[in-house]
């Protein structure tokens, strides 16, 4: 079948620019002319179907396709879209072709593409270490990116990219800015995006080389071709007028409502728009749920332990979460593709996001804390990741449990090391709910106020203020004041944050080693401002000098506040 012959679906009905914009795009990577294109629209536009139509063209021409999609529940696990993107192609590679897809700087890559320890007995242990780390992953992604085109031509296929985690966006961007003569393209559909909670999306999506493709909601004659061929007649133009206006002519919404118009054997007269005005009150959802009713128990047993473990669950954790087993199991799934909630494949994902939404919402509070426990427990059983077991943690009130509490340290702990604070500091947060108990309450209220710092979030002051005043552990002391102090120097209050540090070095004993480590800290913020050496006036004046070269830290800070004394105030 030709293109100018292809019958389109009625999600992608009135598409026509936008499909020839995605086949050129893919075509341009067969070319060696790398391109980004971005599908923006609200839910339900067609976005996923458009996708769809990259997927195919480029497999008719011979192009590799990787392909991820961003998830509520995941949003807060570091590189989980890029995970998805490689992950499985790594895995599956022979050893010959693994190599050479790893050779050079993409070996930076290996870091975030190989589950973390998730041993309770080791929360350090959770994500590498390194200074610039978060730069060498984007750089060692996007190499093994290019390292993948130089076999074949390779066209990467992201859905919802408004709920990518950060770092995986990041990435993205990164990878898209040095696409020019490559064999690789970049295809990416989101919901518009708000700069302000989605930054590094929206960066993405927002750069000037990117060809954005933005659906409009479906016409009148749009609508009625659909009405016509999903109720088999003719519309009146009544009709046809409030069910556009019902949906806003988004493809989705229209086909759900005629979807249960057609099983109320509703006509599409004028005297009928009464009647489908009716239907939709009760929302979409209902119109899901509804067709989630008529089917076997195990199959809503299913659906809404899917609706939990969210798109990619294996089907072993999805079958343990429901109860489901045996041929009861395959009845169930069967069911659910049958009915479109699910696609055929192998890989558990439903057909669009809004049905996930639609089953997800009508879990009671009661089921959703009892399935996110049994998912946590479940996954937590076979070796999951920390941050794929928090995931479900997040989402369940607290209960004194302390595994709960190593488990969202190892994972805040491994988002923190991905340049993920926010999301660490999220974890944290939930994990002194529980709460944690001994002296792991202080070592994570520290951690939190470290994270908060480094997200650059003002919640930072209230745990490192209380550690500064209330600590117990010299070197929590130390830490908390230094990194209160530099947030507050760099707000343009450094001499709030000399009084942090001599509250600090008045709580240490002379003998505690942190002790030299605030003193330097002092010394080095006086030189920063006339109030902040004010603050530190009589320090600077007990200051004698050591003589000889600087044996550690504190003596080196100090023969410089000496000479900056010298020659500022004494020259």
């Amino acid at each position: 079948m030709t293109e100018s012959t292809l019958v389109l679906p009625d999600a992608l009905l009135e598409r026509g620019h936008e499909i020839d914009c995605i086949r050129g795009a893919v075509r341009a990577v067969g070319q060696r002319a790398g391109t980004v294109v971005v599908i923006e629209g609200a839910a339900g536009i067609g976005k996923s179907r458009l996708l769809e139509v990259a997927r195919v063209r480029a497999t008719e021409l011979g192009l590799c396709v990787l392909s991820a999609r961003g998830t509520e529940i995941e949003q807060g696990f570091p590189f989980g879209v890029a995970r998805q993107l490689f992950e499985r192609a790594l895995i599956e590679a022979g050893d010959t072709a693994r190599k050479r897809w790893l050779a050079g700087a993409a070996a930076l890559a290996a870091d975030v593409l190989i589950a973390p320890p998730t041993s309770a007995d080791s929360p350090q242990a959770a994500a590498p270490r390194g200074a610039d780390s978060d730069y060498a992953w984007q750089h060692g992604l996007y190499w093994l990116a290019s390292n993948l085109a130089a076999d074949m031509p390779l066209v990467l296929l992201v859905d919802d990219l408004q709920w990518s985690d950060p770092p995986s966006a990041r990435a993205l961007a990164f990878i898209a800015r040095r696409l020019e003569g490559q064999p690789l393209g970049l295809v990416v559909a989101t919901r518009p995006l708000d700069a302000a909670l989605t930054p590094d999306a929206a960066m993405l999506a927002g750069d000037p080389a990117v060809e954005l493709l933005c659906p409009a909601p479906l016409t009148l004659d749009a609508v009625r071709s659909m009405v016509a061929a999903r109720l088999s007649a003719m519309p009146d133009d009544r009709f046809v007028d409030v069910c556009r206006q019902l949906t806003g002519g988004n493809p989705f919404l229209l086909g759900e409502l005629l979807g249960e118009a057609a099983a109320r054997r509703v006509d599409p007269t004028a005297a009928a728009s009464a009647e489908i005005t009716e239907v939709v009150p009760r929302g979409v959802a209902n119109a899901v749920l509804l067709r989630l009713a008529r089917l076997p128990d195990a199959a809503v047993a299913l659906a809404r332990a899917i609706s939990v473990l969210n798109d990619g669950a294996l089907i072993g954790d999805a079958a343990r979460l429901s109860g489901a087993a045996g041929p009861d199991l395959e009845a169930g799934i069967d069911a659910l593709v049958s009915a479109g909630i699910l696609e055929s494949g192998a890989t558990i994902r439903f057909t669009h996001p809004i049905l996930r939404s639609a089953i997800y919402g009508d879990l009671s509070p009661a089921e959703s804390e009892r399935l996110h426990q049994s998912a946590a427990k479940i996954l937590r059983a076979r070796g999951a990741s920390a941050g794929q077991v928090a995931a479900h943690v997040m989402h369940t009130e607290a209960a004194g449990d302390q595994e709960a509490v190593t488990t969202m340290r190892t994972a805040a702990r491994y988002a923190l090391d991905l340049g993920d604070a926010t999301g660490a500091a999220a974890m944290l947060s939930r994990a002194l709910r529980e709460p944690p108990v001994g002296n792991d309450h202080a070592a994570i209220l520290l951690e939190l106020g470290l994270a908060y710092a480094r997200a650059g979030a003002p919640e930072a002051v209230e745990p490192l203020s209380k550690i500064v005043s209330d600590g117990q552990d010299g070197g929590a002391i130390a830490a908390a004041a230094i990194e209160l102090s530099g947030m507050l120097f760099f707000s343009g209050r450094s001499a709030h944050g000399a009084a942090v540090l001599r509250q600090a070095q008045a709580r240490l004993a002379p003998t505690e080693p942190a002790r030299e480590r605030v003193e330097a800290a002092l010394l080095g913020l006086s030189s920063t401002s006339a109030s902040a050496r004010r603050e530190a006036t009589a320090a600077i004046a007990a200051l004698r000098d050591p003589g000889g070269p600087a044996r550690d830290v504190l003596q080196a800070t100090t023969l410089a506040t000496l000479a900056m004394n010298q020659v500022l105030y004494l020259g």
